[in-house]
C-alpha cells in the first residue's frame, strides 16, 4: 500500500505536533487538521492523504462521528483510518507499529477487551459504521 501521506486530526496542537514531528522524522508529508471542519476542507481540497490518523475525541463531534461523515463522502471514504486515543499511555508505541502494519499492507483489527493496549484500531473501508462494536 502507497502509504507517505498522513492527515492527522487532533484537536491537541502538542499532541498533533508531535506526531507530526516523528512522522516527518521517518519521512512521511504530514498535514494537520484540529477539528472535523478542518480535516473536511484539508480533504476537500485534493491531494488526498494515503492514511488518516484521527483522534476519538474531537472539539465539536467525536472521532465515530467524523468518520461516519467520511464514509459517507465519495472519494475520500475509502481512505484508510486509524483511529486512536490521546489519553493512551502507549500511543506513540502502538501508533506507530499500526501505521507500519497497515502501510505494510496488514490487516489491523481492534484490541481484545482485556487487552491493555491503547484503543487503536483501522478501520477496512468496506467495514460499515454500524458494525463497530
Amino acid at each position: 500500500m502507497k502509504c507517505r501521506r498522513i492527515l492527522i486530526i487532533e484537536p491537541n496542537r502538542k499532541i498533533r505536533d508531535a506526531l507530526g514531528h516523528r512522522l516527518e522524522e521517518r519521512e512521511f508529508s504530514v498535514r494537520y487538521a484540529r477539528d472535523e471542519k478542518t480535516a473536511l476542507e484539508e480533504l476537500m481540497r485534493g491531494d488526498l492523504p494515503d492514511v488518516i490518523l484521527l483522534e476519538l475525541e474531537l472539539q465539536n463531534v467525536s472521532g465515530w462521528e467524523f468518520l461516519a461523515h467520511q464514509k459517507s463522502l465519495k472519494g475520500i471514504s475509502k481512505i484508510p483510518t486509524l483511529v486512536f486515543s490521546s489519553h493512551s499511555p502507549d500511543l506513540d508505541i502502538e501508533l506507530f507499529e499500526s501505521l507500519e502494519r497497515l502501510c505494510a499492507g496488514e490487516k489491523i483489527q481492534r484490541p481484545r477487551a482485556d487487552s491493555h493496549r491503547s484503543p487503536l484500531l483501522h478501520l477496512p473501508t468496506q467495514l460499515k459504521f454500524s458494525e463497530i462494536g
